[in-house]
C-alpha cells in the first residue's frame, strides 16, 4: 500500500483512488485517540482495491527494480512513542538506514528506510503501530555545491513533482544518498538515468 500524502488538520479521513490511500488528520484529539487512528488506518488498508498492488507487482516483474520500500509509521505525539518504535526495531535486529519525522500538535509521521522493510513492517504492526509501505527512489549525488540541484533540475525539466526528500549519511567520502518521493516513479527513474544520475538499488540501500 502506498500512502500518497498525509496532511494534519482537525479529524481523520481517508480517500482512495486507484489503489492509493491518502490520510488526513485533524489534530483535535488527545493521545488516547491513537486507537481511533489505528482503527481508521487498518480499515483503510483492508479497503484498498487490488488495482494498485497488482500494478506494482506487474511493474516489478517488468524490470522496475530500482525502487526502495519506505516504511511510514503514524504516531501520537506522546512521550516515549518514538522510543517504543526504535525498541521494536532494535529487538528485531532491524537497522535504520535513514529517517524523516514530520509532526504537528498531536500526530506525527515517521518515515524510515531500514535493512529489512518487510520484517520491520510486520514487527511494527504486531506492536500495535499503524504502518504503511511506499515506493521511493534513492539516488547518489555528488558531494559538492550543486550536486542536488542537478538532480532536481532534471526532474523539473521533465515536469515531475517531488513531494518530499531527505538525505542520509553514507560511508562514501565523495557522494551523498538522497531519498525522493515523486508522483511518477517510473518516469522519474528514466529521466534521472538519462541525466546521468545514479539510482541506487534496494540491495545497495538495505545493505549499507
Amino acid at each position: 500500500m502506498q500512502v500518497q500524502r498525509a496532511r494534519m488538520r482537525r479529524s481523520v479521513s481517508v480517500h482512495f483512488e486507484k489503489g492509493m490511500v491518502s490520510v488526513k488528520f485533524h489534530a483535535n484529539q488527545r493521545c488516547a485517540s491513537g486507537s481511533r487512528l489505528r482503527e481508521t488506518a487498518a480499515h483503510a488498508q483492508k479497503s484498498i482495491p487490488f488495482y494498485g498492488l497488482l500494478c506494482l507487482e506487474r511493474r516489478e516483474r517488468n524490470g522496475f527494480t530500482m525502487f526502495i520500500n519506505q516504511i511510514s509509521v503514524f504516531i501520537e505525539n506522546c512521550p516515549g512513542r518514538l522510543s517504543e518504535i526504535t525498541k521494536v526495531l532494535s529487538d528485531g535486529a532491524i537497522d535504520i538506514r535513514a529517517l524523516s519525522l514530520a509532526d504537528t500538535t498531536n500526530f506525527g509521521l515517521l518515515r524510515l528506510i531500514v535493512s529489512d522493510p518487510a520484517k520491520a513492517e510486520a514487527l511494527l504492526r504486531d506492536g500495535g503501530f499503524t504502518v504503511s509501505s511506499t515506493k521511493v527512489i534513492a539516488v547518489e549525488v555528488e558531494d559538492k555545491p550543486g550536486g542536488l540541484y542537478n538532480t532536481l533540475e532534471a526532474l523539473r525539466e521533465a515536469d515531475i513533482t517531488v513531494e518530499y526528500a531527505y538525505a542520509f549519511i553514507t560511508r562514501k567520502t565523495n557522494g551523498a544518498f538522497v531519498i525522493l518521493r515523486v508522483e511518477q516513479n517510473e518516469l522519474a527513474a528514466e529521466t534521472l538515468k538519462k541525466s546521468g544520475v545514479k539510482l541506487l538499488s534496494p540491495q545497495e540501500i538495505y545493505s549499507i
